[in-house]
């Protein structure tokens, strides 16, 4: 399995390097210093849930009002967004408890990328999945799992690798010069995002460039 896990990442490596410049293409300035914004009013505000500023801007920079989600998903997705930057991490336990809140169409579903958000902005250790980083990955979304728990192990499968190459990514001398162009592009706002999460950002710009 590490064999594995170490192989697809040698691949990544492989596309984001091809895929730099393409990649910084689809990166703006106004990401970076909107990021910024939302890690310092997180740090700073003892209880999110009171700073509708930060929800305000938070879903429309991860497009939360874009999804067909209710009103009492967002309002239960910053109640968990406070309460887990006090305890453990569980993403599935995060998918389980926003599983029971249905959609605009009266589903329920598993929001694994919104969940990973919410993580990262707590800790970004965390890498974010979504579409175009799975694009990057060649994973295939588990749409069609009908099973709330086997769908959710399917995205926390699929996470496991991303996590592991985001780790060995990081830390490659080929990316981080990479860092250093992006610092040099899009200057002081960039710079002050560490490492892991400019990755984030280089993953899913490199997933922007495949799907396009």
């Amino acid at each position: 399995m590490e064999q594995i896990k170490f192989l697809l990442s040698q691949q990544v490596l492989s596309t984001l390097l091809e895929k730099k410049d393409q990649g910084f293409n689809k990166l703006d300035v106004e990401s970076f210093y909107v990021y910024n914004f939302l890690k310092d009013e997180y740090l700073k505000t003892e209880d999110i849930t009171t700073n509708h500023f930060f929800q305000f801007t938070y879903r429309s920079f991860y497009r939360l009002d874009n999804a067909g989600l209710t009103k009492e998903f967002k309002y239960r997705y910053f109640e968990l967004l406070q309460k887990y930057r006090t305890c453990d991490i569980d993403l599935k336990e995060i998918c389980i408890e926003l599983f029971n809140y249905k959609t605009k169409k009266g589903l329920n579903s598993v929001q694994f990328s919104f969940a990973t958000k919410l993580a990262n902005m707590i800790d970004n250790t965390y890498p974010i999945y979504d579409s175009e980083v799975a694009k990057l990955f060649n994973f295939n979304q588990p749409y069609y799992l009908k099973d709330r728990d086997l769908k959710i192990d399917k995205y926390l499968e699929q996470y496991d690798y991303i996590k592991y190459a985001s780790k060995e990514l990081v830390s490659n001398k080929n990316i981080q010069d990479i860092f250093s162009e992006m610092d040099n592009l899009f200057g002081e706002s960039c710079r002050k995002i560490d490492n892991i999460k400019k990755l984030d950002f280089l993953m899913w710009s490199a997933g922007k460039v495949l799907k396009s």
